[in-house]
This record gives structure tokens, C-alpha cells and sequence, in this order.
């Protein structure tokens, strides 16, 4: 009993370690900058100092929304239509311009989101939209980032999104589907999806640059995400109670072949709460703790004069403690064609699959003639650059074995069919005013 109380509290200590420490390096950093700023304002004669209307100079606001359109034409468990939309409005704040601090920023973001989505529809473990979530109001990251040693190290602290950060790829982001976003291995099987989106959870993040094209980041987060609403309702501290979630990774930046940019990410991380796995599985591989792995790489294939490229990329995330997940293997790959068509330079095209490897153990209803096998999804789409920040994409996904080929609910006796889904997803963004 001692030894799951110091599991569980592990995170928790951590967590408020990296908080006393980054508030200490905080404060001495502001002291100075503080002081510094103090004795330049000292030396500026009386026409130099800025106006009262600068005082929110600082300050600046921004907002991104969307809206998938989307429905189930064919196969999966029926036929349905589903929306999903979400707001994300926040307020930035440079606490170095508006108080003294040096190397010091708040950000706060609320949720908005609605609408009614097809995972259920489908069988997928990957839902077709990654804004899908239950109607909501809550929280999207609220936080405090200190930067150190000329911006070498970098601290947050406070209400966090993992998948912000982590494991996370820019040419993914082109794409509808959420086995594009958090990998589906740690989004199957821990609580809530785990701290990524749109549940973030308390936690502390440190990030430092290596080497000029090298940076290691670590972050240390609450077990229990925002949305496992029973776990948390009390506070950020209760969270807590049940574990945390701590993952690291190191990130390469640099010039590939021809010169053109790429990445390539490593990454590890580790649940500490308790995950039954199904009443199919020995007693043995039932307890506490989950981890798991992921690599991922991006690389500019190439680069016109006029703007246009090709990026491609791909991502495997696994964990090794199968019978504790309900897929123990993922791969998403994919390829963006930016400026396809010269009249049209901001449109990009997007090809991508997304393969789900799942256990036997989570697919126990199955007869043992029909084991679980892959599931394949497969997205195509043509995001549209309107005018300003606002884009249409329609997009159309092919999912072979849903669910790893679980029973159809209508026909007991045979696999879910095939599913066709196709789409349009309606997305703005209001730049920073």
C-alpha cells in the first residue's frame, strides 16, 4: 500500500518541485529585469518616456475556430451524419513589456466546443475529426513560460496540452483525422485521451536547446486530464490523486537533403496510474503504469521560387505493455502539396493514412475465428485559402476494419463493414491584434 501511494505521489512532488523552482528563477529574473529597466528609464530624459497609451502595448489576443461538417456514407456501425465545432479565443500577455519581467509570458485560452461526432458511428479507434469532443466550456491552456540564459531554457507552469509540444508535427496538422494528432497508443489508453486535446491538465514543462539544431523538453502532468470530470471537480490538486503523466523528448532541426528543412523527434513516456486491462487478460498483465515510444520525422521534399512545396512525413508510436492498451502500434504517414495549382498558391493538398495495430485482449468479444486485425484509415483533402484567415477543406476517409474488425451491430455474425466518411471542414483564424 505504501508503495502505490508513493507512485501516485510522484508526479505530484515532481510537479511541485519544477513549480517552487521555476517561480525562484522567476522572481531573481524579474528582480533584474526590474532593475535594468529602473535605470534606463533613469537615463532617458523626460521626452523620451512613452505615452499612458502604450501601458497594453504587451498585450495581444487572437482566435481559432472551426467546424467539421461530416457523415458516415457508407459501412462502419450505420449510416449518420455529425458536426464538430470548436472556438478557441486567448489573450497573450508579454510580462516583460507590461511589468519589468524579464523573459516572462501568460497565456490564457478558453474551449468551446459542440456537436455531435461519428467515432461511434464508425467503430474507428481514430475518429474522423480531431475536434471531436463532448459539448464543453473549459480551459485550453493557461500557463506562465519563463525564459532563462538568453532563451537557451525555457520553463511553463500551469494548465497544459501535451500534444502542443510533443510528438507533434507540422505537416500532420493539414489533416482532419485524430490519428494525425496525439498518438493513438496513449490517446486509446489513458484516462480522458490523456493531457492533449481539449483536456488539458496541471503540469510543468522545461525545454533546452541543446546544441543549435538539437532541444530536449520534459514535461510532468496530472494523471487525471481536465475532462475526467469526477476525478478533478475539487481543483488541479486533486488530479493528482490519481498519478501523473511524464514524457520527454529530444528534437532535431535542420537542413536535409537539398538544403531544405526537416525534423526528426524522439520521445518516451510513462503513466504511473492504475490500468485494469480486459477480464480476458492474465492477472499478471494487469497493475500499475503504461509506457511508450514514438519517432517521428518531417523533411521538405521540395521547394519552388513561388512558394509551392512538398513535405512528407511519418510517425511510429507503440507500447511495449500491450494487454494494458487497446492498440499497441501506430503509424501515420502522410504527404502536403502546398501551391498544386500556380492561380492558387496557399491551397494545399493532403494524402495521408493512419495504421492501428490492436490487441487481442481488446477485442474480447470477438469469436476466435474473428481476431482483431490492423486498422487502415486512409484521408485525402483540398484545404482552400478563402480570403484572410479563413479556409474550406473538404476531405473524404476510407477506414478498412474499423475498431480492429469488431461485430457489426446490426449483423452480429460478421465484421463492422468498410466505412466511407467525407466531409468539410470550415476553419478561421484571427491574427494577433
Amino acid at each position: 500500500m505504501s508503495r502505490t501511494v508513493t507512485i501516485r505521489n510522484r508526479g505530484a512532488a515532481l510537479a511541485r518541485a519544477g513549480g517552487l523552482a521555476l517561480l525562484a528563477l522567476a522572481g531573481a529574473d524579474a528582480a533584474a529585469g526590474a532593475a535594468e529597466q529602473e535605470g534606463a528609464r533613469r537615463r532617458r530624459p523626460p521626452e523620451a518616456e512613452a505615452p499612458a497609451g502604450d501601458a497594453l502595448a504587451g498585450l495581444s489576443w487572437g482566435m481559432e475556430a472551426s467546424a467539421d461538417l461530416m457523415a458516415n456514407a457508407r459501412g462502419g456501425r450505420r449510416r449518420a451524419g455529425g458536426a464538430a465545432l470548436a472556438a478557441r479565443p486567448h489573450v497573450d500577455a508579454d510580462l516583460e513589456a507590461l511589468a519589468g519581467w524579464r523573459g516572462a509570458s501568460l497565456h490564457a485560452g478558453i474551449q468551446l466546443a459542440g456537436g455531435r461526432g461519428l467515432a461511434v458511428v464508425t467503430g474507428a479507434f481514430a475518429p474522423p475529426s480531431g475536434a471531436e469532443t463532448a459539448p464543453t466550456l473549459r480551459p485550453a491552456g493557461i500557463w506562465l513560460r519563463q525564459s532563462l540564459a538568453g532563451g537557451a531554457l525555457t520553463l511553463r507552469a500551469g494548465h497544459l496540452l501535451a500534444d502542443s509540444a510533443f510528438a507533434a508535427l507540422t505537416a500532420a496538422g493539414a489533416f482532419v483525422n485524430a490519428g494525425f494528432g496525439w498518438p493513438l497508443p496513449a490517446a486509446a489508453a489513458l484516462p480522458g485521451g490523456g493531457p492533449a486535446w481539449p483536456a488539458a491538465a496541471p503540469g510543468v514543462e522545461a525545454q533546452a536547446r541543446l546544441a543549435p539544431a538539437w532541444t530536449f523538453r520534459a514535461g510532468v502532468y496530472a494523471g487525471a486530464p481536465w475532462r475526467s470530470g469526477r476525478w478533478n471537480r475539487r481543483g488541479p490538486g486533486r488530479a493528482w490523486r490519481h498519478g501523473a503523466f511524464m514524457i520527454a523528448e529530444l528534437a532535431g532541426e535542420g537542413a536535409g537533403p537539398g538544403d531544405l528543412p526537416g525534423a526528426l523527434k524522439f520521445g518516451a513516456w510513462r503513466a504511473t496510474q492504475r490500468f485494469p486491462a480486459p477480464d480476458a487478460a492474465p492477472p499478471a498483465q494487469r497493475g500499475h503504469g503504461l509506457h511508450g515510444f514514438h519517432v517521428a520525422v518531417e523533411q521538405t521534399l521540395w521547394r519552388g521560387a513561388g512558394g509551392g512545396e512538398v513535405t512528407a512525413f511519418g510517425r511510429l508510436s507503440w507500447t511495449p505493455l500491450a494487454r494494458r492498451a487497446p492498440v499497441d502500434l501506430a503509424i501515420d504517414a502522410g504527404v502536403t502539396v502546398t501551391g498544386l495549382l500556380a492561380a492558387r498558391p496557399d491551397d494545399v493538398l493532403a494524402v495521408g493514412a493512419v495504421y492501428a495495430r490492436p490487441v487481442r485482449s481488446a477485442c474480447a468479444d470477438l469469436e476466435r475465428e474473428r481476431l482483431p486485425v490492423p486498422e487502415l484509415t486512409l484521408e485525402a483533402s483540398w484545404r482552400a485559402a478563402v480570403t484572410g484567415g479563413l479556409s474550406l477543406q473538404p476531405f473524404v476517409q476510407y477506414v478498412r476494419r474499423p475498431g480492429g474488425g469488431g461485430p457489426d451491430a446490426l449483423r452480429p455474425w460478421r465484421r463492422t463493414p468498410d466505412a466511407v466518411v467525407v466531409g468539410l471542414r470550415t476553419s478561421t483564424e484571427l491574427p494577433a491584434q
